[in-house]
């Protein structure tokens, strides 16, 4: 008999929204933001805010908090290099 293995839950509340290398953010009732991502480079939770950083074929590098795109590196550009 092999040994079963149990099933681990994710810590971060914010990994249903993340399914099959795709990332969706809900903008209201009737909208829906979704991207498709190559990889999840970071995933995790600090003091105050669950942490995921994507990568990206379209927007590179996106960082996300609580469920919610913040910048990613195509957002350069607008921004101006962070120094």
């Amino acid at each position: 008999m092999g040994a079963q293995r149990k099933r681990r839950r994710s810590k971060n509340r914010w990994s249903r929204f993340f399914r099959a290398l795709q990332f969706s953010e809900e903008l209201g009732a009737h909208h829906r933001w979704s991207f498709r991502t190559t990889a999840t480079l970071f995933s995790g939770k600090s003091d105050f805010q669950d942490i995921m950083l994507l990568s990206t074929p379209t927007f590179g590098t996106v960082l996300v908090l609580d469920g919610r795109t913040q910048s990613a590196e195509a957002d350069e550009q607008a921004r101006g290099p962070m120094q």
